[in-house]
């Protein structure tokens, strides 16, 4: 993370699927400017906004504070206005409109778009008439129905009244949470129904009869995770997760073969168009509890083998132990990176630290943030301190995350709170012979159990993304 904007207590992070999170003024006065909005808890929805170059970002503003699930869209016009879909206290779906001012956005009244049923999973879609399409699941005794309805007057209402059901596209499902598009011409519909399959339907924006649905993937390892756009073509590309991340697209009359961007699972994946060519990115599992951000695109025509997208945050280029008993330090940069219990300690001591002066030095190519320690045994007893070399001399420092002596066995540790806030003096330097940017732990006070470890990365346990749109 660059720049952290907040901290949030939110169940489910971004929503499954993540939706419209981060949005971007195309053109206007405000072109450039950049909205983030999400929950912050379990009921309270907020947004926050920043300038290019995107350095700082305002203050939070609540937008509701009635929000009862994780599912929240939200799309933006053409000069910047925001409408924003969720279901209220009641379940019933509500959408509220931003408009764009020189402070931020002024929050409108809440409008129901529909207010007789239990609602869920609310996608919403804007057309090149500025006209809006919302989908999302209606309970119909135990099961659930999949509906669309229109505003034609920026969403001061929307169908015919808070009570009309719109175009139900599909019945009787056991769950189903969709995603909506427009193209110049068509309303797009791709939904997860019944645990197993990812579906689609479509219309044009001029008629109201829709295709026959479509099954893009049948699979009982479907994850409710997946991601839709529009293609440059002004049709769909579609990207899923099931035990594998994979792809489909649809031509205007046929479906494409499925392509296997990642053999291994893909988490949260989205895909967005940069400069004409689709990009899909994803969480990877580098290990339990840690997640890459990766990257894959079909710049060449074919998708890209996947490559991990922020190297700040990765196994360390090098991980050196120093014994001060014999004076001796140990590569241990393998050890590291792999999770084999109990194969991470100096070959003199037998533990990460022992006795006081000694040190771990975790190195990088690039600065970081985060160290994710493994142990499988823990210290007990000792005392550490953490430092950064400046140019001149280390330099002492408390972690953000707060002081951690080695003492527990699975430690997500955050030294700062983002990249930005890394400091601006630490400097590379060498430490047995090898140039890095280092953090040195030291012993302080001898351990009576000394620690050993299993792994140490600076890859932290994401959770979720949300691609900007």
């Amino acid at each position: 993370m660059q720049t952290k904007i907040s901290e949030i207590t939110a169940v489910g992070e971004f929503g499954s699927p993540a939706g419209n999170k981060l949005l971007k003024v195309k053109s206007g006065t405000y072109a450039g400017r950049m909205i983030a909005i999400y929950k912050t808890s379990s009921t309270e929805i907020k947004y926050c906004f920043s300038n290019s170059p995107y350095e700082t970002w305002n203050s939070l503003t609540t937008i509701a504070s009635d929000s009862v699930s994780p599912i929240v869209d939200a799309v933006m016009n053409e000069n910047g206005d925001v409408y924003l879909v969720y279901s209220e206290t009641n379940n019933y779906l509500v959408s509220i409109k931003l408009t764009i001012t020189d402070a931020g956005w002024d929050i409108g009244s809440k409008v129901y778009v529909y207010n007789d049923g239990i609602t869920n999973a609310p996608s919403i879609a804007i057309d090149s008439s500025e006209n809006l399409h919302v989908s999302f699941s209606l309970m119909n005794g135990a099961l659930f129905d999949l509906h669309v309805k229109t505003s034609t007057d920026d969403a001061l209402t929307w169908g015919i009244s808070p009570t009309d059901v719109g175009e139900i596209i599909a019945t009787s499902l056991t769950m189903t949470i969709p995603k909506i598009m427009t193209s110049d011409n068509d309303l797009f519909v791709v939904y997860i129904a019944d645990w197993n399959s990812i579906k689609e339907r479509s219309r044009t924006l001029s008629e109201t009869t829709w295709t026959t649905e479509y099954t893009i993937i049948s699979s009982s390892n479907i994850d409710t995770n997946f991601d839709a756009t529009v293609l440059p073509g002004g049709f769909i590309g579609v990207v899923y997760d099931d035990s594998q991340l994979s792809y489909r697209e649809f031509d205007g009359s046929n479906w494409s073969p499925i392509t296997i961007l990642d053999s291994s699972e893909g988490f949260f994946p989205q895909i967005t168009i940069i400069n004409n060519v689709p990009v899909v990115l994803y969480l990877s599992e580098f290990a339990t509890g840690e997640f890459q951000l990766m990257q894959t695109n079909r710049q060449t025509g074919s998708f890209s083998s996947p490559v991990v997208m922020e190297n700040r945050a990765a196994a360390f280029d090098s991980l050196t132990l120093y014994s001060q008993s014999s004076s001796s330090y140990e590569d241990k940069t393998t050890e590291a990176s792999n999770a084999i219990a109990g194969d991470l300690y100096h070959s003199i001591s037998t533990s990460l630290l022992s006795v006081e002066s000694d040190k771990i030095y975790c190195g990088s190519d690039l600065k970081f943030r985060f160290m994710r320690m493994l142990l499988s045994t823990v210290g007990v007893g000792g005392t550490v301190t953490y430092s950064y070399f400046d140019g001149a001399n280390w330099k002492s420092f408390t972690p953000s995350g707060g002081a951690f002596n080695l003492d527990s066995s699975d430690k997500e540790l955050l030294l700062w709170d983002d990249f930005d806030s890394a400091p601006l003096d630490w400097q590379k330097n060498s430490v047995n012979g090898v140039s890095r940017f280092w953090i040195k732990i030291e012993a302080t006070a001898s351990f009576s159990t000394a620690p050993i470890g299993s792994q140490v990365t600076s890859i932290s346990n994401l959770k979720s993304i949300s691609v900007r749109r």
